[in-house]
């Protein structure tokens, strides 16, 4: 009796230790005429012929959460849900599938919906698999745990479905295999239930740590059903910081980064302060009530990288920096470029660089010095600023005249293939 006893307690423990809702399902709040309802309390429900079919892998029960009507299934692998013959359900006037869920230990569930065609009939009719079936699979790769969640799948995002006239079979699967405890409220199909209230939010990651090779990062969360594809990044500027923007529902949310259709994904530490952990996979989380801006390191809750101010001239002084810039003298007549190789009319002169009101001006003057009936100034930054790589910016008023050429632009510090222009400009701006 006592060895009995003892496994009896043992197995209650075991049984109890997972975790079960303690508040209900929220109710929907779409219209009824709206909605086409496989299970509800809120609505009036359409016949189903099972929710679980004999070909399942899973326990099935109703139970009641805080006095709500709720369907469980537990040790779960699979389970099929039917509504066949004249049950079949005719979404096509719908644009959404609902179910909420909760669940305690799944790491994945998997939503499949599936449509018997024209012949309304399983397969070719005569029991045979195929025939003008169609079926669409859904993952979810983190599912939330031990709270409720609703959710809403535009019905375009089952792409493998030919129709959705005659949907006869909705499948619930998951893992852990044979140990999923899921329970199921509110399943409808729906349309037009209102504005959903949505924010952008600007997702970056800075890749200029990462040490592999790639072609391009994605987004991938909860928002876009967990697709690896969905919504490549870019990075227009080349500086390793990857940037998508998206009109996000309001609410809690989990993704992450990935590369190459899900060819590499983050391995993220548990704990981090940007992180979740959901049935042994880390994601990162964000709360979206408005607006954002995010930007994170590869794999890390670190902030992106931003650049690092190395050198800079906010002209506050009232005169021209001379640990900074080095006015060049002349008409280049001196190193072998009379009119500096473009015909250019004027003599450069320190005296045209004036600084005052945090500005620099170069003033160009219609006045004969050194042999011309022109003087401007020409700036550089010579063995005082120079590098090899770097963001280079500057706030520039243009004047408007005839003959000006004003430009900002970088030459090589060492003309290793000869002057210029052997050796080469970058043109930043030129007029």
């Amino acid at each position: 009796m006592k060895r009995i006893c003892l496994l009896f307690l043992l197995c209650s423990t075991l049984y109890s230790s997972i975790a079960q809702p303690t508040v209900a399902a929220p109710d929907p709040t779409c219209p009824s005429g709206n909605v086409i309802s496989m299970f509800s309390n809120v609505y009036t429900d359409v016949a189903v012929d099972t929710w679980r079919t004999v070909w399942s892998v899973a326990d099935y029960s109703e139970v009641q959460i805080a006095g709500n009507d709720t369907k469980l299934y537990e040790n779960l692998s699979f389970v099929g849900i039917e509504t066949v013959g004249p049950n079949l359900i005719d979404a096509s006037g719908m644009t959404h599938f609902h179910i909420d869920y909760w669940t305690a230990n799944m790491t994945q569930l998997r939503i499949k919906l599936v449509d018997f065609g024209a012949n309304e009939a399983y397969g070719d009719g005569m029991g045979n698999a195929g025939g003008d079936d169609t079926e669409h699979e859904i993952t979810f790769a983190s599912p939330t745990q031990n709270e409720w969640v609703s959710l809403a799948i535009p019905l375009a995002n089952f792409s493998g479905l030919a129709s959705t006239t005659d949907l006869a079979q909705l499948i619930l699967a998951g893992q852990p295999v044979g140990g999923g405890t899921l329970y199921v409220d509110n399943i409808y199909f729906s349309n037009d239930c209102g504005p959903v209230e949505t924010s952008c939010v600007t997702f970056s990651v800075d890749m200029n740590g990462y040490a592999g090779a790639f072609t391009t990062a994605y987004l991938s969360g909860d928002f876009n059903s967990w697709s690896g594809t969905a919504n490549p990044m870019s990075d227009d500027d080349g500086d390793g910081v990857w940037t998508l923007t998206l009109d996000i529902p309001h609410g809690n949310h989990e993704y992450r980064f990935t590369l190459d259709n899900l060819t590499i994904e983050e391995t993220l530490a548990m704990g981090g302060a940007c992180t979740v952990m959901n049935g042994g996979q880390t994601n990162r989380t964000i709360t979206v009530d408005g607006a954002a801006d995010v930007c994170y390191t590869w794999d890390s809750c670190d902030a992106c990288m931003c650049p690092v101010l190395v050198w800079a001239d906010e002209f506050d002084g009232t005169s021209l920096d001379q640990s900074k810039w080095t006015p060049q003298i002349g008409d280049g007549c001196d190193i072998g470029l009379c009119g500096w190789g473009n015909n250019e009319l004027e003599y450069y002169r320190a005296e045209n660089a004036e600084v005052s009101g945090g500005t620099l001006k170069i003033i160009a003057k219609q006045e004969t010095f050194g042999g011309r009936n022109y003087t401007s100034a020409r700036l550089r930054s010579i063995n005082q600023g120079d590098w090899v790589y770097g963001r280079f910016e500057a706030s520039i008023k243009l004047p408007v005249g005839q003959g000006i050429w004003p430009a900002f632009w970088m030459l090589p510090t060492d003309n290793v293939y000869g002057g210029w222009p052997q050796s080469g400009e970058i043109d930043i701006m030129e007029m």
